[in-house]
């Protein structure tokens, strides 16, 4: 029981430091070039960290999909 546990332990660990690692050794201005290019290849709206949450009443594209400001459907 307690080699199952180190070993979990220890590959966890594993785990949390390449993913750090990998985090800072990323080129992250080179990342959003390589995106803003593709976007501007394919003629996609650009990158936005904030978006317009929709207060519609119905979906105008699914009109028969319920509305999400509407927590109903989950206890029912």
């Amino acid at each position: 029981m307690i080699k199952s546990f180190l070993v979990l332990n220890l590959v966890l660990i594993a785990m949390i430091v390449s993913i750090t690692l990998h985090y800072w050794q990323s080129p992250k201005k080179e990342n959003i070039e390589a995106l803003q290019n593709i976007i501007e290849l394919t003629h996609q709206s650009k990158l936005s960290l904030s978006v317009a949450y929709d207060e519609s009443l119905y979906n105008p594209t699914y009109p028969e999909m319920p509305n999400l400001r509407k927590m109903n459907f989950i206890y029912e």
